[in-house]
């Protein structure tokens, strides 16, 4: 009888505490859930901030500072026609394009150039009276170390130079 009674109370004992280690591994499984919807809502709202992002950058180039010569002419602070001169060679050094930029400026009808020297294409964008044939007559009259030869397109608003290479 001792040991029914042993087996039955051990019987027991072992239920119980298969019982309470059965609560304990819910619990740590419902932990374990929490986390992972945490970590699911984080993951969703990272998503939706990456969104939120681009959308705040597309709306941002939308109402982006406008450049010193875009704002002086919308702002009719210069006022005039906009022609932009592209200049394209092998070699177009800052010395060329500054010597380019004075000849244009050397005119009375420009009121405003402003050179970007780039090593694909340089360009100098002027703000002047008169048309884009009046501002290129006047340049090759100003500069001597450009003729009718180096002018590759003309058209409204556009004037392309080509700096050929000085053979030896």
């Amino acid at each position: 009888m001792k040991k029914t009674v042993i087996i039955c109370f051990a019987s027991l004992l072992f239920g119980i505490t298969t019982v309470s280690a059965q609560g304990i591994l819910d619990k740590i499984d419902k932990a374990a859930d929490r986390v992972d919807r945490a970590s699911n809502t984080a993951d969703n709202a990272a998503a939706k901030g990456d969104k939120a992002g681009k959308l705040v950058g597309k709306l941002g180039k939308l109402f982006k500072k406008k450049s010193a010569s875009e704002s002086d002419t919308e702002n009719n602070k210069i006022s005039g026609n906009k022609t932009t001169v592209s200049v394209s060679g092998s070699s177009v050094t800052f010395a060329q394009l500054k010597k380019i930029q004075g000849s244009l400026e050397a005119s009375s009808k420009v009121k405003k150039a402003t050179a970007k020297l780039n090593a694909k294409a340089s360009s100098i964008i002027v703000i002047h009276q008169g048309s884009t044939e009046d501002l290129l007559k006047e340049f090759l009259k100003n500069s001597k170390d450009f003729t009718e030869d180096n002018v590759t397109e003309i058209e409204d608003g556009k004037i392309s130079l080509e700096i050929k290479n000085k053979k030896n």
